[in-house]
């Protein structure tokens, strides 16, 4: 779930002009909404996890199974998901979904190892399907909390991009330097970034368990292709800035001529 249009604005001007600058939010700044954000799918896609030992345990047993292997995993696996929401850093979160993954990985062994026919295969996915369809709701809550956490974070990372580019038109701007077009573009922009902060949200809640860079749903194909026009957008102010102050120099340039050939001061 990565969007750093931020980073395309870092070299913007850097002009020695004595103005208000506004102070700008750093990415260290959105640690904890980006952290906030990973937990929420991880918690989502843990609870779907956790639906789906309990149904096939329960079918299991039923059937006459042994399942006290698979029920020792599935308690360590809640136990995991508890944890995630504790995650003081991504590196923490990280090793915790590694050890989720590796619980799943042991789970699904133990299924592979019972050799059942297809059949039972089939019953067990409709038994699992039925404990989605029961828990649809909480479901639905968890993957909503997580795209909004998502799209929060996303827009702080706008924030900081924009900050970055009225700062820097601020300074042209007190350099006597014609503005007008950057402007336009940035509200553009602006508005451009609502248009994409719904289109996240849509495909977030699209792609449900699918990862989003495994995800092709047509509101995930949206999302990217305003991502990439905002990113294009986004590379045209900073050529429009740069232009603009390399034009302003020219024109200092010429005028420090016209000063040394008539030997007058402007």
């Amino acid at each position: 779930m990565k969007l750093i249009l931020a980073l395309v604005l870092i070299g913007l001007l850097a002009i020695p002009v004595v103005y208000a600058a506004e102070q700008c939010v750093q990415p260290a700044d959105l640690a904890e909404d980006k952290l906030q954000a990973r937990i929420g799918f991880a918690e989502y896609r843990a609870e779907r996890h956790l639906l789906a030992m309990d149904a096939i345990i329960n079918y299991l047993d039923d059937a006459g199974n042994d399942t006290s292997t698979l029920e020792d995993l599935n308690a360590d696996f809640e136990t995991k998901s508890e944890d995630l929401s504790d995650a003081s850093d991504e590196d923490e979160l990280d090793a915790t979904i590694d050890d989720m993954k590796d619980i799943v990985k042991d789970f699904k062994s133990e299924i592979d190892d019972l050799d059942l026919d297809n059949d039972m295969v089939g019953e067990i996915e409709d038994a699992i399907q039925a404990k989605f369809d029961d828990n649809e709701n909480d479901l639905d809550d968890k993957l909503q909390g997580a795209a909004e956490n998502g799209k929060s974070f996303m827009q702080g990372k706008f924030e900081a991009a924009f900050c970055v580019a009225e700062n820097a038109i601020a300074k042209l701007d007190a350099k006597d330097v014609d503005v007008s077009d950057a402007e336009t573009k940035l509200a553009d922009i602006k508005q451009k970034e609502l248009d994409l902060t719904q289109k996240f949200e849509d495909a977030v809640l699209s792609c449900d368990t699918t990862s989003m860079g495994s995800c092709d749903s047509d509101e995930m194909t949206d999302f990217e292709s305003a991502k990439t026009e905002l990113a294009g957008d986004f590379k045209d102010l900073k050529d429009m800035l740069k232009e603009a102050r390399e034009t302003k120099m020219k024109e200092g340039s010429s005028e420090d001529n016209d000063t040394n050939e008539t030997g007058e001061e402007k």
